[in-house]
């Protein structure tokens, strides 16, 4: 049921869906699209060329997602071992700001957690959640999963570590 109502939040108002990828597996290879998107802290816009010269990783996520919640604490880690030099996170939500502020940690380790405001998770076809989407460092789309299961969490991480530290590409 989650996939359902988070394909329906997705999708509220888009009419041109076909002119966006079903998968974000498709843009693997190329440019990440544009993100729209409030910094839920201050408000303030939040640009993805301001992640550029550092990987990036998006996390498309509701706070009503079980997945979503059972993998934030292995993120969390994750970023303190990586460390914001090596990597940037990014959390974005659709959903309202005062229902992400309230869900949010209140000093999330090493990533900033945003309110789409526009249609950013349609332009990353992240149709169900969690998705995650690793953007390298010249802003290319390296890696994309959707749907991820806690058990599937320290695998894709694993990925990720490798095209942080310049060893791998990410599939």
């Amino acid at each position: 049921m989650s996939s359902v109502v988070a394909v329906a939040c997705v999708l509220a108002g888009a009419r041109r869906s076909h002119a966006h990828p079903q998968s974000p597996s498709a843009l693997v290879g190329r440019r990440a699209p544009k993100v729209i998107a409030r910094d839920i802290r201050n408000k303030a816009g939040v640009k993805l060329e301001s992640f550029r010269g550092r990987p990036l990783l998006l996390v498309f996520f509701a706070t009503w997602c079980r997945p979503c919640r059972a993998i934030e604490p292995a993120l969390e880690a994750f970023m303190r071992k990586q460390g914001p030099k090596r990597l940037s996170l990014l959390a974005l939500s659709h959903e309202l700001r005062v229902r992400i502020l309230r869900h949010a940690r209140p000093h999330p380790a090493g990533y900033k957690v945003a309110q789409c405001t526009g249609r950013t998770a349609l332009r990353y076809g992240a149709l169900t959640i969690p998705t995650l989407v690793l953007i390298d460092a010249k802003g290319v789309v390296r890696g994309a999963w959707q749907d991820i299961k806690p058990y599937q969490l320290p695998g894709v991480l694993a990925v990720v570590a490798a095209a942080a530290s310049g060893k791998s590409k990410a599939r």
